[in-house]
């Protein structure tokens, strides 16, 4: 227990450290990929309709849309929740598929 307290508070020095060149502080930036993190949990399964969408839009096999849908929702969703837990550490990119669930245009952290 001691280590991991001890690895976490090394890893949150190092990443705080890290914000001191880049102008934004290491306050917004955890915000930021804390709420992009909780985006990204709750609305991860609404790629399903998305994809199978676009594939029936596109004139694809639907099939082929709902794979792909379940396969984004479920990387979108278990991503969001890996920014949620790792969002005291902004430097921690957690690359999700086609970039996360998009609303209105904001992606905060990818």
């Amino acid at each position: 227990m001691k280590k991991a307290i001890a690895f976490l508070a090394v890893l949150t020095l190092i990443s705080g450290s890290a914000f001191a060149a880049s102008g934004e502080s290491y306050g917004d930036k955890a915000k930021d990929k804390l709420v992009y993190g909780l985006k990204n949990l709750a609305l991860g399964w609404t790629e399903i309709l998305q994809e199978t969408g676009e594939a029936v839009q596109a004139k694809t096999c639907p099939i082929k849309g709902l794979g792909n849908g379940v396969y984004n929702a479920v990387g979108d969703t278990v991503g969001g929740a890996l920014h949620v837990v790792t969002f005291f550490a902004p430097d921690i990119k957690v690359p999700l598929p086609e970039g996360g669930t998009d609303i209105m245009g904001s992606s905060a952290t990818k």
